[in-house]
Formats: structure tokens, C-alpha cells, sequence
């Protein structure tokens, strides 16, 4: 027997593609802008947090960051974050995700 779901929209007006697409465009914009802002204090707390795992001998921590800071780099550029020559750089010239 089929289901069919029926979904009020709330009244709001219908939107063209384009319009669809420059609203979520734009939202996608204002995430992204408070993901920055909130980078550095994200990344200081994975290290705090980061400093208090325990590892086997012989093992350590080189850097920290979160998954979104992964994504964003691989999206960039494919494969770099198994490239070692790429995360040497990264480390060097980021701070924060230094251990």
C-alpha cells in the first residue's frame, strides 16, 4: 500500500531555481564565516584536549585539527592530506594545529 505525505509549506512563496539557489548560497556563506570565527577556539581546544591522550612509546601527536578543517583541504585539493611534503606545510605555517 503506497504512503503519501503531505507537507504544508508554511506559507511561504514559491522560489525560482535561481532564487533557490542564491538562498542557500548565501546561507551556506554565513556558515562558513562563523565557522572561521570560531576556528581558532575550536582548534585550542582539541589541542588542550589532545594533550591529555596517551599514547604507546614510540608514538606521538604531530598535529590536531578537526574534521571540518580535513574536508576543506581534501575538497580543495584531492589527496593532500596523505601527501607528507603538504602537511609539513601545513603544520609551518599553522600555529594553532601545531603540537
Amino acid at each position: 500500500m503506497p504512503l503519501n505525505i503531505i507537507v504544508k509549506s508554511g506559507g511561504r512563496k514559491k522560489m525560482s531555481d535561481e532564487e533557490l539557489a542564491h538562498y542557500m548560497a548565501k546561507r551556506n556563506d554565513e556558515s562558513a564565516i562563523r565557522d572561521s570565527s570560531t576556528y581558532r577556539d575550536r582548534s585550542r581546544q582539541i589541542r588542550k584536549e589532545a594533550e591529555n591522550l596517551k599514547l604507546p612509546d614510540g608514538m606521538k601527536v604531530r598535529a590536531v585539527y578537526d574534521a571540518k578543517m580535513f574536508q576543506a583541504h581534501e575538497e580543495r585539493n584531492p589527496g593532500c592530506m596523505s601527501d607528507e611534503g603538504y602537511l609539513r606545510e601545513l603544520r609551518r605555517d599553522n600555529d594553532e594545529i601545531k603540537m
